[in-house]
């Protein structure tokens, strides 16, 4: 662990055959050394959301839900969690083929990056961050390995559908003879029932469905 510990000498004045000299104090110093364990860690945190602003809505939401075509936005923000700065910050995101560098980051610090994209698919992809333990110039700490995370988000494509299928017949029982015929025949004064059979052939639920 972390350890400032001190180191003392104390020696008695003496003639050369090592014989002390009568009435002279022995002498003394002492000095500090310190050992700093390092913590090093880092977080990424990836959102996405419709639209594309130049990362001014960042953050996003974990899953965005769109059609074909949609502009969108991931967002990237990375957190240095750890107690040494953090150099060659990179995120790296193969299904979207991008690779960002980010500046050396403090402990504590954040750094929100963000790219562009259209939503063509379902998809859920893992953004990467790596990151070297470093000395506050940037220079990397010698046999400190890098540090990782990775976070995914969602893209949903929706497909809304719907169909609807009238039919009719003759008589009236509170639809009950429903589903009906596509033609019906009678005379002038019959009593006839219209039936509607609305299917949502979609992927997601509708809403304010009006026949």
């Amino acid at each position: 662990g972390d350890l400032v510990n001190t180191a003392a000498v104390a020696g008695d004045p003496s003639f050369p055959d090592g014989t002390p000299i009568p009435g002279e104090p022995n002498v003394t110093d002492d000095d500090p050394a310190e050992v700093d364990e390092v913590n090093p860690s880092i977080v990424i945190e990836k959102t996405v959301y419709l639209g594309q602003d130049g990362g001014a809505s960042c953050q996003g939401s974990e899953v965005v839900t769109g059609t074909t075509g949609d502009l969108i936005t991931y967002c990237f923000r990375v957190r240095n969690n750890g107690d040494v700065t953090l150099s060659s910050v990179v995120i790296t995101d193969p299904l979207l083929g991008i690779s960002i560098n980010v500046p050396n980051l403090a402990p504590n610090q954040i750094s929100t990056q963000f790219a562009n994209s259209t939503l063509t698919a379902d998809l859920t992809n893992t953004a990467a961050v790596a990151g070297d333990p470093s000395f506050p110039d940037g220079t990397p700490i010698p046999d400190e390995p890098n540090v990782t995370d990775d976070d995914p988000a969602m893209v949903d494509e929706v497909n809304p559908s719907i169909t609807i299928a009238k039919s009719v017949y003759l008589g009236q029982d509170g639809g009950a003879s429903c589903p009906g015929d596509e033609l019906v025949t009678g005379t002038m004064g019959d009593l006839i029932t219209y039936c509607f059979i609305v299917t949502n052939t979609g992927d997601v639920t509708l809403s304010s469905v009006v026949i």
